[in-house]
């Protein structure tokens, strides 16, 4: 049986194809807060996209905003933000 995925999910996967979660660390319960999870992915679209990375998330919201994707949309607003605050200088709120 095929696995079905939200439009969201089959984003994340086209655009982050070979990221996959690392193994939980002992003792804890292996998930990550969605907070944490923005900031995860804010942190790898500045590693994977560096200097382009604001162009990037731009092209991703555009994207999904086309297809009526508004959880999408709302999710890369997110790492947009915190990929402004990783990037500013002084501490991150």
């Amino acid at each position: 049986m095929p696995r079905v995925i939200s439009q969201s999910a089959a984003c994340r996967e086209r655009i982050l194809p070979n990221i996959r979660p690392a193994a939980p660390l002992a003792g804890s319960s292996g998930s990550l807060t969605p907070e944490r999870e923005r900031w995860a992915e804010a942190a790898l679209v500045e590693r994977f996209h560096g200097d382009t990375a604001e162009a990037f998330i731009a092209e991703r919201i555009e994207t999904l905003a086309l297809v009526d994707d508004q959880a999408g949309v709302t999710r890369w607003t997110a790492i947009a933000a915190r990929l402004g605050q990783l990037r500013s200088p002084g501490p991150v709120q």
